[in-house]
């Protein structure tokens, strides 16, 4: 009856039924899931057509978890774990594709985790899907309660916190912090880096700690466009993607020095005649040339000074060092603390300036390869992030800093590592492997 007076009336059956496009009942979850899974293959195939730098950045930031999260947040998806596991070899596939690195299942974990936790950023939805439905509910409870009088919606809170804490074998975030999706993930992902670092040797563990760090991570929020400095050539992009995640950078090989150069390719952050050193040197420091009238007695000085004091009246004096994280001198410091490398030669810049401190505020500036900062140049940069800003008027000048000097270590360190091979035609041969190998 009703059909005849409305033809034109649409009837949707219960396995499509959505409200703000999300399902209302169970049988419409599962395919709105595969949905999901269709539209993000067909947006991450056209990713190719981008520079490698640029498609990661989208992949992490638009095609994974965020294409998901609105899903998973009003819906029961955690219930469906073989759609979420599509979801996620689909991100899984399409990352090692773009970037041209291997994502074996250790690799894959590293890369699931968010990137405070040594990962890319690339989160997988079946980690997420039960913490995402639960926080939800918690927070809209009490509002649903005024709103419904009954107590069924806590019931259901009380019964996903028991499933989550069974799945987990973890206690739930505290009470007051339950409607807060990051409370419950910060519990898995700190249980899956721990346990990755207590399985690690000493190189990987000082690998682990370097990612961690916000200096290393810094390059992966930066916007990548050329103009601002940001955008890595899609050969650095993959050697600085497998340096973080400890996936294999190259061929084992005899560098142009005579050593022998492994799979990870350590060496070529040491190598003397490795060539990103002095570009890196370059472009960290922001002076052209040594200053004149600095000289300590013996021919050295530092690379810059100011033309205005600095503090107390002293002008600024700085020095650049980049201290390799898994050289054999450092390796037994940076397992167990990030940035120690740049620690130890900050303090051997102090020493070897220790003559010009009555005259100058002598303020190292320590780096490492993996990108961490020594304290003493977090410390400067906090209180020069705070001069740009006061400069500029942008909260954000700061932090832009960091991604542009976090940017250029990988960048150089990407050189260091092809400057291991043999040059000119053999090393023109690598460089053109590497684009033919980024482009399929």
């Amino acid at each position: 009856m009703f059909m005849e007076v409305a033809p034109d009336m649409r009837v949707v059956t219960a396995d499509k039924l959505e409200l703000l496009g999300s399902p209302l009942l169970a049988e419409a979850v599962e395919g709105a899931l595969m949905k999901k899974v269709g539209q993000t293959q067909v947006l991450a195939d056209q990713l190719g057509i981008l520079p490698t730098h640029q498609a990661i950045f989208l992949l992490k930031n638009c095609l994974s978890l965020p294409k998901l999260l609105y899903l998973l947040r009003t819906a029961e998806c955690w219930q469906y774990p073989d759609a979420l596991q599509k979801f996620d070899e689909t991100i899984r596939s399409k990352a090692e594709q773009l970037t041209n690195v291997s994502m074996t299942n250790t690799v894959w974990e590293q890369a699931a985790l968010p990137t405070r936790f040594g990962g890319l950023g690339l989160v997988k939805a079946a980690d997420v899907a039960l913490a995402a439905y639960a926080s939800s509910l918690h927070g809209v409870a009490d509002v649903v309660h005024s709103i419904v009088r009954s107590n069924s919606v806590q019931e259901k809170c009380t019964r996903l916190t028991e499933a989550w804490t069974s799945c987990y074998t973890a206690d739930a975030p505290r009470t007051e912090n339950r409607r807060f999706q990051s409370a419950w993930t910060a519990v898995q992902h700190t249980r899956t880096a721990t346990r990755m670092l207590e399985n690690a040797d000493v190189i990987t563990r000082a690998r682990l700690l370097a990612a961690s760090s916000s200096e290393s991570r810094a390059w992966l929020a930066a916007l990548p466009v050329s103009i601002f400095g940001n955008l890595l050539e899609d050969a650095h992009l993959r050697i600085a993607v497998a340096r973080r995640l400890g996936a294999p950078v190259c061929q084992p090989h005899v560098c142009r020095c005579g050593s022998t150069v492994d799979s990870l390719g350590h060496h070529g952050l040491v190598c003397k005649l490795a060539k990103g050193r002095h570009g890196t040197h370059a472009v960290l420091n922001a002076a052209t040339k040594e200053p004149s009238g600095l000289d300590r007695g013996d021919g050295k000085r530092p690379d810059g000074v100011t033309a205005f004091p600095w503090r107390n009246g002293k002008p600024l004096v700085w020095d650049v060092t980049v201290a390799d994280t898994f050289a054999q001198t450092y390796i037994g410091h940076t397992s167990r603390v990030p940035g120690s490398a740049a620690e130890v030669r900050e303090n051997q810049k102090l020493r070897k300036y220790d003559g010009l401190a009555d005259r100058y505020v002598v303020q190292p500036l320590a780096f490492e390869t993996t990108g961490t900062f020594g304290p003493l140049t977090k410390k400067f940069f906090k209180d020069l992030s705070r001069k740009i800003c006061e400069c500029s008027g942008n909260p954000r000048s700061g932090e832009f800093l960091r991604q542009r000097i976090s940017t250029e270590i990988q960048r150089g360190s990407a050189v260091s590592v092809l400057g291991t091979f043999n040059e000119m035609r053999d090393n023109e041969d690598v460089f053109l492997a590497f684009r033919l190998a980024d482009r399929e």
